[in-house]
This record gives C-alpha cells, structure tokens and sequence, in this order.
C-alpha cells in the first residue's frame, strides 16, 4: 500500500504540474483563474484554495495537531491562521474561507506543491502498519468519525481528482484542446 500512495501523491504532484505549465502557456490566464466558471467554488482559483484548505485540515486531522499554522495573504504579506480557525470557517460557511484565503495564483501554485510535497514526505516515513491505522476526527459539520489512513489518503486523492476533472473542463471550454494538460494516470512516468 506505501508504495502506491507513494506513487499516486507523486502523481498528483505530476498532474499540478502539467496544469500549471498549460495555464502559464495562456496569454490571458490570470483573467481566467479569477473569471466566474460556474464551478461549484465559483472559479479556477477558487477551486485551488478550497484544494488547499482541505489538504491543511486533512494534514491537522491525521497528524493529529491541536493547532498548526496556514499561511495565509494578508496585506500583501505571508501570515498565518490558526487550523482550528481555518475548521471553524469550513464549518460556518465555506465562502469565508476565501475571505482568509487570498491567495495570488503564483502563492497558491507554491503552496499546493508544498502540502503535496509534505503528504509524500509523510508517506515516505511511513511503515506499512501506518496505512492500517485509525484516526478518529471531527468532519466538517463536528460528528466525531473514524477512519483509517489508507480511507484518509484515498479520499484525498479523489477529491483532487474531483476538481482538477471541474478545472480542466473550464480549461478546455476557455481554450479549447490547445495545449489541454491531460493528467490521465497512464501518462504518468
């Protein structure tokens, strides 16, 4: 099982990758990014802070932490929330989130790649026992659920899937099939 979380979170890292290079390729992507796309968080930049709220609660709940920080942009400048501030604002509404959240593209690619990088670090030290192992932990509406590492992981991967799928349908209907960043598993090397 390592092995494969190992091979599917570098794929994820893989896919993130491609999605940026096909965006950057894009004379008017910024527009893009922030243009209302009917995504179920609006848009494509949108879609990312959710991406990378839900990576920091997930890492919060597994790691098993009362509290980390989450950087955040404030004023222009890197500063950080609280994870339990950041539940508390998924729990209320998610929107305001996005309020504490305010990511630039270039921000948010980094940070992205970074919480990618540090799930693959932590999978790397890993035993095997590891994926077998339950984590109880309070979801998003406060109900106290347990699940096991391997369920945890999973999840995470599909949820990525999930909306890299949202995001590459607004690509595809802004820019068409030129230069589309095809992140098909079978591709990956």
């Amino acid at each position: 099982m390592k092995k494969m979380f190992q091979k599917i979170f570098k794929y994820n890292e893989w896919r993130y990758k491609k999605m940026f290079e096909s965006f950057e390729k894009q004379d008017n992507y910024q527009q893009f990014l922030v243009q209302n796309q009917q995504l179920f968080f609006n848009n494509v930049i949108g879609t990312m802070k959710h991406l990378l709220a839900a990576d920091y609660i997930w890492y919060g709940r597994i790691m098993k932490l009362q509290s980390i920080q989450v950087p955040i942009l404030s004023k222009e400048k890197i500063q950080t929330i609280d994870l339990k501030e950041l539940i508390l604002l998924w729990q209320s509404d998610d929107e305001k989130i996005f309020d504490q959240l305010q990511f630039d593209y270039d921000q948010t690619k980094s940070l992205l790649l970074d919480i990618n990088q540090v799930y693959q670090q932590l999978i790397d030290s890993c035993d095997q026992a590891y994926f077998d192992q339950e984590f109880e932990y309070q979801d998003s509406k406060g109900v106290v659920q347990k699940k096991d590492a391997s369920t945890i992981f999973y999840h995470l991967i599909n949820h990525h899937s999930h909306h890299l799928g949202q995001i590459s349908t607004a690509y595809t209907q802004k820019f068409g099939r030129k230069d589309f960043f095809s992140t098909d598993f079978i591709y990956f090397k």
